[in-house]
């Protein structure tokens, strides 16, 4: 027995030959990438208005720059975001501003997936 599949798209695909067993669930979240670029928008709104030194904001706004231009192409990767969300993290974090940027830090790593954990437990402090 084989499979041919031209074309397959879902949060969980499962091919098998045989039985397959599956015991605590699957999951999957997909991200549409308008709602990637709304969060991102959020973000960078945000970032404006908590306050940063200038110093900090002008490093922010180098992180800023990098995901902007990563979420704006038609296919962006998320693996060139994970590094510059992060960096935003950090700096947001010891600057004490890191509340009011949460939200659109966690839509953004909804989309980045297992990439984001490294920025989940710079939210958590773990």
């Amino acid at each position: 027995m084989g499979f041919n599949i031209n074309n397959q798209t879902g949060g969980v695909v499962n091919n098998v030959e045989g039985n397959q067993y599956i015991r605590g669930g699957q999951r999957s979240q997909m991200v549409q990438l308008g709602a990637v670029r709304e969060a991102f928008q959020e973000l960078e709104h945000g970032v404006t208005s908590i306050g940063l030194d200038d110093s900090k904001l002008a490093a922010i706004s180098v992180y800023l720059r990098e995901i902007n231009a990563e979420v704006s192409r038609g296919h962006p990767e998320p693996e060139k975001v994970v590094e510059p969300l992060k960096k935003i993290t950090e700096i947001a974090s010891a600057a004490g501003a890191l509340a009011s940027l949460v939200g659109p830090i966690q839509n953004l790593m909804a989309w980045l997936g297992p990439l984001g954990q490294p920025i989940a437990k710079l939210l958590t402090g773990t």
